[in-house]
């Protein structure tokens, strides 16, 4: 068997001082980064600043998204039915279409709050970015359309919308479901836009099959160990580009040059047990242990070719 056959299975060997235990790999695994897109009626413009001069006004359509990294924070309230977490990185960062205005954000920034309760009477979901997400605009002048917050906010009075606390990676209740309040609202001290959600959904980020991590996403109790071990695969047309650069990410902290070597080793290429080839690999050996226990730890790795693709891949490895 080749040399990145013995990598692949060596990944998968769990051990302990008390003995052999069960791999636990969710079939549903945590989503790194959940991105939601929406599209919004205005309903309100305040314009004190005279700023905005119309680009936005009551009636007009708006769509954007926005998005949260849900191994990035802890909830920081004990309730079942509560739940804060702050500061949240905001994933793949924030956007606003509103006419000829674009707001977008800086991506990986801790800048977000997200807070949810649940009761039998009154349910409350609130997600809000504030000047730290370092947020872009065009279309306009910056100086004084850069919005400073940007939020979210859900409200059904039945109590029915949840039915306990929602945590960052699970999905929020249909639109349909929150009864009573459903807006979306930025600005900054010149002006100030509220708008009505039409739609709200959860976006699926297309799974790039170019590239792997081993293990994947996954659950491990205390004692248990593991490799890790990630590459990419020869691209479908036969070239052979070299890698220009890699980077491993761990909970947001990239290793330096240093850290990375000390930690992982090149591989040889070879093929799969599929038969697929591989074109570069790295070995880890031991990685668990550089992982904090009782948390969901998100490891990322980016891998850029020389024919000018980029790709990555993440997983979430909980501890226990």
């Amino acid at each position: 068997m080749d040399y990145f056959n013995n990598i692949f299975k060596k990944t998968t060997v769990i051990r302990s001082a008390a003995g052999v235990l069960a791999l636990m790999l969710s079939a549903s695994s945590y989503a790194a980064v959940k991105t939601y897109t929406w599209t919004a009626q205005v309903t309100s413009v305040y314009d004190g600043g005279q700023v905005l001069l119309g680009a936005i006004q009551s009636g007009d359509t708006i769509s954007g998204a926005f998005s949260m990294d849900t191994t990035s924070a802890t909830d920081g309230n004990p309730s079942p039915d509560t739940a804060l977490f702050y500061p949240v990185r905001n994933g793949d960062g924030i956007q606003i279409d509103a006419g000829k205005l674009r707001i977008g954000s800086l991506t990986s920034k801790p800048c977000a709050v997200v807070y949810d309760n649940h009761s039998s009477t009154f349910d409350q979901y609130y997600w809000s970015g504030n000047v730290d997400c370092g947020y872009t605009l065009t279309g306009g002048d910056p100086a004084y359309l850069t919005p400073d917050y940007t939020s979210i906010s859900l409200v059904d009075d039945t109590g029915t919308a949840m039915t306990g606390e929602l945590r960052l990676e699970d999905t929020l209740p249909a639109l349909s479901a929150w009864t009573t309040t459903k807006t979306v609202q930025f600005g900054n001290s010149n002006y100030t836009v509220i708008a009505k959600l039409v739609t709200l959904n959860p976006k699926i980020a297309a799974k790039d099959d170019a590239i792997f991590m081993s293990p994947g996403d996954g659950v491990f109790v205390q004692g248990q160990q593991f490799d890790l071990a990630f590459g990419v695969y020869q691209p479908k047309d036969g070239s052979y580009p070299y890698v220009v650069s890699n980077t491993l990410t761990v909970n947001g902290v990239t290793l330096s040059d240093a850290e990375f070597n000390a930690a992982c080793m090149w591989a040889p290429a070879g093929k799969t047990a599929a038969g697929r080839a591989v074109l570069n690999a790295w070995l880890c050996p031991g990685f668990s242990m550089r992982l904090p226990r009782s948390m969901k730890n998100r490891i990322e790795a980016t891998v850029t070719l020389s024919n000018g693709e980029s790709h990555q891949v993440s997983v979430v490895m909980e501890t226990l």
